[in-house]
């Protein structure tokens, strides 16, 4: 890819295609690309990408928000997104990277309560029950060490 104006598509795509196989393992392009295709390119795609601004993406992530995509799904995209136009910078086709100056919506964490012993034992008895063929499986699993 010559450098020259770009749309944001276009250095996306060449990213995807190019510079990314060498480095990241098939399943990551794969994510790294659905990312980009489904949530990146159909909006601001046409844009040239000297064009994108701060302020550009979280008009992008609002939108997405309002769309349904939940918080980290966005975070998602902001961080592909982010390394893309990295790249772009490293090899001079922006003077800055506006997705570092953007700010994605914050991810509230939750805290998992896990299970309580009774509530394991509950549900493995309900398994047990419902496929006795699953029981020697089960047990051995389950096993914390010898009786």
């Amino acid at each position: 890819m010559a450098v020259g104006e770009h749309t944001v598509e276009q250095w996306l795509s060449f990213w995807l295609e190019s510079i990314l196989p060498l480095s990241v393992r098939w399943k990551t392009l794969s994510g790294y690309a659905s990312l980009m295709r489904v949530h990146v390119m159909p909006t601001i795609g046409p844009l040239p990408l000297t064009e994108v601004r701060p302020e550009t993406l979280e008009r992008l992530y609002r939108k997405l928000l309002d769309e349904g995509s939940s918080t980290p799904l966005v975070h998602a995209v902001h961080r592909t997104f982010r390394s893309s136009l990295s790249e772009a910078v490293r090899r001079e086709r922006l003077a800055s990277n506006p997705a570092a100056r953007a700010r994605p919506p914050r991810v509230e964490t939750v805290e998992i309560q896990p299970l309580s012993a009774v509530e394991c034992q509950d549900i493995l008895r309900a398994r047990r029950s419902s496929d006795p063929a699953a029981a020697p499986r089960l047990n051995a699993r389950t096993s914390s060490g010898p009786p």
